[in-house]
């Protein structure tokens, strides 16, 4: 659904995966998480809720 939350998720899934990487703590009561070699992110990207724009909307009329 519009506006519900996946890029918000979807970015914290990266930091969740390079805090792991890095050994840090990570807000889990568990978790088995594989090695990164690569990771593609933006993240300045923000919505404008103001004009009832999402995430991906903003990056689409970019």
């Amino acid at each position: 659904p519009n506006m519900g939350g996946k890029s918000t998720f979807l970015r914290q899934n990266a930091l969740i995966a390079i805090l792991a990487q890095m050994g840090s703590f990570v807000p889990a009561g568990s978790a088995h998480i594989g090695i990164v070699d690569r990771l593609f992110s933006r993240v300045g990207a923000s919505d404008d809720l103001a004009r009832g724009r999402s995430t991906f909307m903003v990056e689409m009329v970019e």
